[in-house]
């Protein structure tokens, strides 16, 4: 399942990686430490515990893996519009699941992969449908600006970030 999420479903990747992972070992199972270890992801891997510190509210870990990326040469632009992609899964998700759909109600419906509707669905716990909605909104203002030329996307990415933290009471 990583190596399908982390080739974003190139299947000419997958299948060179999946070569590239029989060579490296001819004998015995290759273990998850291995396969992250052989096979290339470009900050990819991070991108998505990226989205899950993120849509957790683990701030601190959310801006160490940005950090991350962005100094591995991670595309500002690829992250900011897969963050885009995210949340509007997790909004689609929320939506689906307050008119009383089921996991596999709602995996059918969308095309998203029954585990990931089931951690949405966990990840729905820290938000209010509003505040995904505003940070929705955020991001295509953010994303305006960029193309105005009045901000740059890492910037703009941090602040997405800074906007999640928990308001301490």
């Amino acid at each position: 399942r990583w190596i399908i999420q982390i080739m974003e479903h190139d299947l000419i990747r997958v299948k060179r990686e999946a070569e590239k992972l029989s060579l490296y070992k001819e004998e015995g199972k290759v273990t998850p430490e291995e396969v992250k270890k052989v096979v290339w992801t470009k900050g990819k891997d991070k991108m998505f515990d990226f989205f899950d510190a993120l849509f957790t509210k683990e701030n601190r870990e959310a801006i160490k893996l940005l950090e991350d990326m962005l100094d591995e040469d991670v595309e500002a632009s690829k992250i900011f519009f897969m963050l885009a992609g995210e949340l509007r899964k997790l909004i689609k998700v929320g939506s689906l699941a307050s008119e009383g759909l089921s996991n596999k109600e709602i995996s059918d419906k969308t095309g998203i992969y029954n585990w990931l509707v089931k951690k949405k669905r966990g990840q729905l716990n820290n938000f209010e449908m509003e505040e995904l909605e505003d940070l929705l909104h955020q991001l295509h203002r953010q994303d305006y600006r960029f193309k105005q030329g009045k901000t740059d996307l890492e910037d703009s990415l941090f602040r997405i970030v800074y906007q999640t933290y928990p308001v301490k009471k």
